[in-house]
């Protein structure tokens, strides 16, 4: 029987190389794939490897937004197969204490900001929605283009982090060096 780590993992093979051939889909097609988002947040997560292997992963989300919703129905669908535990924040008392991975939807700059600070130097994954939010210092920002969901990475916020994310997933990502972030 293979272990939860490895479901994990497995279902992660399964997202990025769809991710790569750019078969997710947002905005117009987000209604025919509603869990593109979740699953690219999933294939991210997949790659990543905390200091101490987080089990189950501690999954919160903050916020609104398609993309946000996309990430909690996906949680929500793949909880029964891999270890993961979902907790909705309340964008007015966010307690981001006990979250492996935080995902940021549609909030305030200044709410964004301030968890941000929070969590420098902790092990924690942060997602979020548009190019703002890793100019704001979050490590992932999924964006829909031209109708797909793409990513981004701060490489800057992923190595000053004690998280290790693979070579591959900075390799097909938006790489932001040298724009302030």
């Amino acid at each position: 029987m293979p272990s939860c780590r490895h479901l994990l993992v497995s279902f992660s093979l399964l997202i990025l190389p769809a991710l790569v051939q750019g078969q997710w889909h947002g905005d117009e097609r987000l209604a025919r794939n509603p869990l593109a988002a979740g699953a690219t947040v999933m294939g991210i997560a997949g790659y990543t490897r905390w200091p101490e292997a987080p089990l189950p992963l501690r999954m919160c989300v903050i916020g609104d937004g398609d993309l946000a919703e996309s990430v909690r129905l996906h949680a929500n669908r793949v909880q029964s197969e891999t270890p993961l535990t979902l907790r909705e924040l309340d964008p007015a008392r966010p307690d981001i204490a006990d979250c492996d991975l935080v995902y940021f939807g549609n909030m305030s700059a200044e709410t964004v900001e301030a968890l941000l600070r929070q969590l420098a130097g902790k092990p924690v994954l942060t997602l979020g929605e548009g190019a703002e939010f890793c100019s704001d210092g979050g490590m992932f920002c999924l964006d829909v283009v031209d109708g797909e969901i793409r990513f981004s990475a701060n490489l800057d916020a992923i190595s000053r982090s004690t998280l290790r994310v693979n070579p591959q997933v900075l390799r097909i990502s938006r790489q932001l060096r040298g724009q302030g972030v």
